[in-house]
C-alpha cells in the first residue's frame, strides 16, 4: 500500500515560503553591507569586478554555504537585490587631476 505524502508544517518536506528581504538582513545583517557596497560602486575596479566580488561573499551569507539554514532558500532573492543596487548606480569618473589634464608639470 502506497500513501501519499502529506506535508505539515513541521515536515522537512514541506515547502518553504521565502524569506524578505528585510528578514533576511534581520538575520544576517551583512546582506545590508553588501547591498550598500553595491550602490556606491567605485570609480575602480570594474562593474563586472565589483559584482564578482560582491558575489563570492554573497554566497557566504546566503544559499548553500549559509551558516544559517534559514537563508540557505534565499540566494535569489539576495541576488537580485545587489544586482538592483549595483545596476541602479551609475559608475563614477574619476576626477582628472591638473596633470592628468596636462596642465601641470
Amino acid at each position: 500500500m502506497n500513501k501519499s505524502h502529506n506535508a505539515s508544517p513541521r515536515d522537512p518536506l514541506a515547502p518553504v515560503s521565502p524569506l524578505t528581504w528585510d528578514q533576511m538582513v534581520a538575520i544576517e545583517p551583512g546582506l545590508a553591507e553588501l547591498e550598500r557596497r553595491a550602490a556606491e560602486r567605485p570609480t575602480r575596479p570594474s562593474h563586472w569586478q565589483v559584482y564578482a566580488a560582491i558575489k563570492e561573499e554573497l554566497n557566504q551569507l546566503v544559499g548553500w554555504r549559509s551558516r544559517d539554514p534559514r537563508l540557505r532558500d534565499g540566494w535569489d532573492i539576495a541576488m537580485d537585490r545587489i544586482k538592483l543596487a549595483l545596476l541602479a548606480s551609475p559608475p563614477r569618473t574619476p576626477r582628472r587631476t591638473a596633470r592628468a589634464k596636462g596642465q601641470g608639470g
